[in-house]
């Protein structure tokens, strides 16, 4: 049987929390997709290590006072309308395009 893959190594304090605060940062950084949760007002709560380098190029979407700012205003737009849907239960991906490349970024 093949070993498993070496996790990484988790501080004691949160491996031995049940509170999510803990150990949802440290398990959203290890996925290999960006990703930005908001809040409701739409302020970010957490960016992981993807997103942040999706971020440093600045070409689709960045962060303005602890906000989502979106590059092109039209995307602003789809982003709001796409928001309200994900708030009421339905979840689009959205496709967004970039100065340099085509991106895509799921709503949830």
């Amino acid at each position: 049987m093949p070993e498993a893959p070496h996790l990484p190594d988790v501080p004691d304090e949160a491996s031995e929390s049940t509170e999510p605060d803990a150990w949802l940062p440290l398990l959203l950084d290890e996925l290999a997709h960006g990703v930005i949760v908001i809040d409701r007002q739409g302020q970010v709560q957490h960016v992981n290590q993807s997103a942040r380098r999706v971020l440093a190029c600045a070409e689709v979407l960045r962060i303005d006072a602890g906000k989502l700012d979106w590059v092109r205003p039209e995307d602003a737009l789809t982003f709001q309308q796409a928001l309200g849907r994900a708030l009421a239960g339905r979840r689009q991906l959205l496709r967004l395009l970039a100065t340099a490349r085509d991106s895509a970024f799921s709503l949830a």
